[in-house]
């Protein structure tokens, strides 16, 4: 989460001291601001608008296309950037977008952070509001991560200044919602994350979804230390329908934890609370899920063990 918002105030951060003179054309705006993107970028970036209302202190982006022109990494209707200060534009006021649709090759993900980060200078934002975004890593010609109807409401976020080759750090708080998610074979709905970035890592006040018919909530911390995550901590409660309607239904606490080099571990005791039947032993696997290790305890008799990508229940 660090990493994107970072990533979304770079883009301002780059852009707004480019735009910084007013007297130029619009078309050479535009110009001027993409190319000094793709050189930092190291992508192909197309502004189609790209005007500054003097006296409103405001940019206003149209028609962003980040990446290679048939198949963009990001795309962005339009976009509006209000400073803060007309005097100094690294303190921004208010960014707003809608309508964002990006799709994000993992393997060249990979290589641009594996290779090294640009440098980025201080920044800070009041407020962020982005709404009906949609966003897709793919993994080759597979999905690894889908989120669609994503909105991010964001207040006094702030961006450390950091040299080539570091992740700059941010703080402030974000609230993030989506009707749908899909991360390898876990499927989600009605998700929401209320969350407190700071120097050290992220703290958790609610992570809500909808999953296997029913809903989880959690909340914790998740240390970052650059772009290495620590030890995550998050424990909350469940109330699920694994095996569909018609069947038993559970409740309990869970938790949520490890590394991701030792590996995370879904942890839960579940009490039975209603539904009809009984629980019918099973097996699945799912070989591109994410790596997660299973240990759930249904009631006094059945267990859920293995991980997503090959697990039992009996």
């Amino acid at each position: 989460m660090r990493s994107f918002l970072a990533a979304l105030l770079f883009c301002s951060a780059v852009a707004v001291p480019a735009a910084a003179a007013p007297a130029a054309k619009p078309a050479d705006l535009a110009g001027a601001v993409a190319k000094r993107l793709a050189s930092r970028l190291g992508v192909p970036v197309k502004i189609g608008e790209l005007v500054y209302r003097l006296f409103q202190g405001t940019f206003v982006v149209g028609n962003l296309r980040i990446g290679p022109a048939g198949a963009p990494f990001l795309s962005l209707g339009s976009a509006e950037i209000r400073l803060a200060s007309i005097r100094n534009r690294r303190h921004l006021s208010s960014l707003e977008a809608s309508n964002a649709r990006a799709r994000v090759p993992l393997a060249w993900l990979t290589r641009r952070i594996r290779r090294r980060l640009p440098a980025t200078e201080a920044l800070s934002l009041n407020d962020l509001r982005l709404d009906k975004a949609r966003v897709v890593v793919v993994d080759g010609a597979r999905r690894a991560l889908s989120v669609e109807g994503l909105s991010v409401r964001g207040s006094g976020l702030k961006v450390s200044s950091a040299r080539v080759g570091q992740l700059p750090k941010a703080s402030g708080q974000l609230r993030i919602k989506a009707r749908r998610a899909q991360l390898g074979a876990i499927e989600a709905s009605d998700i929401e994350i209320v969350a407190r970035l700071d120097a050290h890592g992220l703290t958790v006040e609610l992570l809500e979804a909808k999953i296997l018919g029913g809903k989880v909530s959690l909340s914790g911390r998740v240390p970052l230390r650059g772009l290495v995550i620590g030890r995550i901590n998050l424990r909350g409660n469940a109330r699920v329908q694994p095996q569909g309607k018609g069947s038993p239904r559970w409740a309990g606490s869970v938790t949520l934890g490890g590394t991701l080099r030792g590996g995370v571990r879904l942890r839960g005791r579940l009490h039975r609370v209603g539904g009809s039947g009984k629980v019918t032993p099973a097996k699945g696997s799912a070989p591109k899920a994410p790596k997660l290790r299973l240990d759930v305890r249904l009631g006094k008799r059945h267990r859920l063990r293995g991980t997503l990508a090959r697990w039992t229940l009996r």
